[in-house]
């Protein structure tokens, strides 16, 4: 009995030992590549680049990682933001904005929704960019939508979360719709008025 203590001990001593070792081995060196290089040299070898030509400096930002260029209500929300702390979020497309909104796409110039990805957290600011100021009626339906489903997951859930869904502001200004839901709403609130 003592002798398989002694063995049970030794391994663990042996196992915890090789643990430590292999975590607190060297870390690897990752080479510094420079990327415009090896794009050139890439291009020069596939006779797609000339000598002295850099068709890398070109390209933009854009094309490189294949976004689109900034609509309005993408720029009003970067705008309302600046220098604010807003939790982790996720874009949301046009399928999910159809489904939580019930808004249909065509009525909107541009849309710009982040919704928070922590469970434990509710933040969601929404920009409506309406083609035409009389559909406003519908865009204010599906936020009342949103906030109905909203409020009845929030309401069973964190008592301080759920108050700033029940503390949500919608702010029309021109063809312009903001429904806010975050701890910095009246700040969000106040940027996006103060947009020319």
């Amino acid at each position: 009995m003592k002798t398989s203590k002694k063995l049970l001990i030794l391994v663990m001593a042996l196992s915890i030992g090789g643990v430590i070792l292999i975590g607190c081995g060297k870390k690897a060196e990752t080479p510094n590549i420079d990327i415009n290089s090896s794009v050139e040299a890439e291009e020069q070898n596939q006779g797609l680049v000339t000598e002295g030509e850099n068709a890398v400096d070109d390209i933009t930002d854009e094309e490189i990682i294949g976004e689109k260029e900034s609509s309005a209500s993408d720029k009003i929300y970067f705008t309302v933001v600046e220098g604010l702390e807003v939790p982790m979020s996720m874009t949301m497309d046009d399928t999910i904005l159809e489904d939580a909104y019930g808004i249909d796409t065509s009525l909107l110039a541009s849309h710009h929704i982040e919704m928070g990805m922590n469970r434990a957290s509710v933040s969601e600011i929404a920009i409506f960019e309406l083609k035409d100021k009389k559909d406003i009626d519908a865009i204010k339906a599906g936020i009342e939508k949103r906030q109905q489903a909203l409020d009845e997951q929030w309401s069973r859930y964190l008592p301080e979360q759920y108050e700033l869904v029940k503390n949500s502001q919608t702010v029309v200004k021109d063809n312009l719709v903001l429904y806010v839901i975050n701890a910095d709403a009246n700040k969000i609130v106040e940027k996006f008025n103060e947009i020319e």
